[in-house]
């Protein structure tokens, strides 16, 4: 194991000294500033092509490392304007032999909005029944999902999501959960056990109004705030519930720090430490930013809070002592606790975006190395969490045999109702827009069973060792913010054949047939 560990750090210490060759300038130019890339880009009929069309740009947006490959990736402008999940994907292997991964739009749609930002946002306030909008931008969202090319305003929120409106239609199209519902250089845990509010927001409401009323965690000493004075008292808390005690909000560095007679504390320790050494030695990649960022942990979140989340705002996951009938503390659940900070690892990769088939897909990979970093391949998702295992519903989901289980997913019309999680497309559940929590933001929990269970059987058909690098690799240098079912099984073929014998990349094409993701 540790001359493993070894390898892979000097395989990582060869990649920093190519560092500078990926050492790009965002924004500055619309060619890379290093003649190698620029010159692979020019010699692509199709992307020299592509920039020869007035207003089309690709800048430099992200380098991933890894101990197979190196990647920059790079996004596609059209007159200033993001085109989500549109790009090109330079990537470099350890041979130093480089190859482009190709997946850029064609947009044919106006960039003028016939909504202006005064008329979205007095529509935002009623749809969302929110005013906490932070900013406000103009973004193209490319033909998914059966949907066409549409130019979009991204809303960014005070609490920390986003929320899509059709800037031509003025339409909602999803609001994406950003957030919730030191021992050691490597990782640190706090408790927020017995200390924290709970606060109730009145929607609509202008500063001076009254906008939120706050009380302790009990229930006791009832205040109403204006809305500076909310956000300073919410600021100025270890955590802030909701009035069904689960949180919205945590701030680590005010919640309890002495946590070494804590044994949900320990546990979540040895969580992340577990998490960081799989990655390490497995693909050297480090924490998961690629770059040793601590992990920070906050356990006894909420009260009775039966989850465990990572909150992309924060950067911390946050564990609930669980509902002490149905589920126990979260801290027991290892592959629990690698599937949230696997989420942390694709938001600073792919970016897999929380709604329909790329947040299913989101969860999916979330399941599937979360399985990795527990070593136990039991394909039950949360297994030890389940206070009576004896029950027929002793796991979250079963990669292995999805529809054992019942989820619980939108059906045609949008509702949420109890049904056998898919083995395949044929049986997922229909995306209906807008994509909110009552549908689980279009399934991302119920549909995820469909590419979970595609990993599962590739993970059994190849074997540990090569799955887990062909998934791995898919998932950050291949993947964007909307790669859908057919998009993951296309990249992840890809990602097979920069590392394995064509034969088996056909058997993981056969397999994404099988399961209808091709």
């Amino acid at each position: 194991m540790m001359n493993s560990l070894k390898r892979n750090y000097h395989l990582m210490a060869a990649f920093a000294a190519m560092s500078a060759f990926f050492s790009l300038s965002a924004g500055a130019m619309s060619f890379p500033l290093n003649d190698k890339i620029q010159k692979t880009f020019l010699a692509n009929p199709l992307v020299a092509s592509f920039l020869n069309v007035k207003g089309n740009k690709i800048l430099f947006d992200k380098a991933i490392e890894s101990n197979i490959l190196q990647t920059s990736k790079f996004k596609h402008y059209l007159h200033g304007l993001e085109v989500i999940g549109s790009g090109v994907n330079f990537h470099i292997n350890s041979q130093n032999k480089s190859s482009l991964n190709i997946n850029l739009r064609n947009i044919k749609v106006p960039v003028v909005p016939k909504y202006n930002v005064d008329e979205i946002r007095e529509r935002a306030k009623t749809v969302l029944e929110d005013d906490s909008i932070h900013k406000i931008i103009l973004k193209i969202l490319p033909a998914h999902g059966g949907k066409p090319d549409r130019l979009i305003y991204e809303l960014s929120l005070i609490n920390g999501g986003i929320a899509w409106f059709d800037a031509v239609h003025g339409t909602h199209i999803a609001t994406i959960k950003e957030d919730l519902n030191v021992d050691s250089p490597r990782w640190r845990s706090f408790s927020a056990a017995q200390i924290g509010i709970i606060s109730t927001r009145i929607p609509g409401k202008s500063p001076g109004d009254e906008p939120c009323t706050i009380s302790d965690l009990f229930g006791r000493h009832l205040k109403k705030y204006n809305m500076i004075a909310c956000l300073q008292k919410t600021q100025s808390e270890c955590q802030v519930l909701n009035w069904n005690k689960s949180p919205v909000l945590i701030n680590p560095a005010l919640c309890k720090t002495d946590v070494s007679k804590d044994d949900s504390a320990a546990r979540a320790d040895a969580n992340s430490e577990k998490f960081l050494d799989y990655f390490a030695l497995a693909h050297g990649y480090n924490s998961y930013d690629g770059k040793g960022a601590v992990i920070v942990s906050v356990v006894h979140a909420g009260v009775d809070y039966a989850n465990a989340s990572w909150s992309k705002k924060g950067n911390y996951i946050a564990y609930g002592e669980g509902d002490g009938i149905t589920f126990g503390d979260f801290t027991k659940g290892v592959d629990v606790a690698g599937h949230e900070m696997t989420h942390a690892l694709i938001q600073n990769t792919a970016g897999l975006l929380s709604i329909g088939e790329p947040g299913a897909l989101n969860e999916s990979l979330a399941d599937y190395f979360g399985e990795q970093v527990e070593d136990r391949f039991d394909w039950n998702i949360g297994a030890d969490l389940f206070l009576n295992p004896l029950t027929s519903d002793n796991a979250l989901r079963d990669l292995s045999n999805p529809s054992r289980l019942n989820g619980v997913g939108p059906d045609k019309s949008g509702k949420l109702a109890s049904m056998p999680y898919p083995n395949s497309t044929r049986t997922m559940a229909p995306v209906v827009e807008p994509c909110i929590g009552k549908n689980d933001f279009c399934g991302v929990h119920y549909n995820s069973t469909v590419p979970g269970h595609a990993w599962y059987l590739i993970h059994e058909k190849l074997g540990k060792e090569d799955a887990e690098a062909v998934i791995f690799i898919a998932m950050t240098h291949y993947f964007n913010e909307i790669t859908d079912f057919k998009g993951a099984a296309a990249g992840t073929i890809l990602a097979c054949q920069t590392i394995l014998e064509q034969v088996k990349c056909n058997q993981v094409a056969d397999i994404f047939h099988d399961v209808g993701m091709l």
